[in-house]
């Protein structure tokens, strides 16, 4: 999928709850979790409405306590976990409870290499969310 269809389904359903942006194009995922991101804050994110976190470092439990602690200074915030094929298989039940029933004031947005989801999460995933096998250079403006 191309940064312009990103685009196109953003503005047409509206950003959704949940991302799973995978593929070995880290530069084009990135450029499409920015334009996700900015797009579901409505301006530029800063320091307290936009959180990172590394899948193969982070425990799954700090990653839910951001998606799930209100946003302080404004009443959106955006979750970003990179390297999310690195989640510890024994930490995501953790990660597939929360995709049953994400929260409306966050937007959070799993990269990856490789699907971190399996087959059966996918199909409760895809309810709320957008997976995206794949983020192309093509047209990205």
């Amino acid at each position: 999928m191309t940064l312009d269809e990103i685009k196109k389904t953003v503005t047409s359903k509206g950003v959704f709850p949940l991302y799973c942006l995978h593929g070995e194009n880290s530069f084009a995922i990135e450029a499409a979790v920015n334009y996700i991101t900015e797009t579901f804050l409505s301006k530029k994110p800063d320091d307290d409405d936009l959180i990172c976190f590394d899948g193969q470092i982070h425990k799954v439990s700090l990653i839910l306590e951001a998606v799930m602690t209100p946003p302080l200074f404004s009443d959106k915030k955006v979750v970003v976990v990179k390297r999310a094929h690195y989640i510890d298989e024994k930490q995501k039940p953790l990660l597939y409870k929360y995709i049953e029933s994400p929260s409306k004031n966050c937007c959070l947005i799993l990269t990856a290499e490789k699907n971190p989801l399996k087959t059966a999460q996918q199909k409760t995933f895809k309810k709320k969310g957008l997976e995206i096998n794949t983020v192309s250079y093509t047209h990205l403006t």
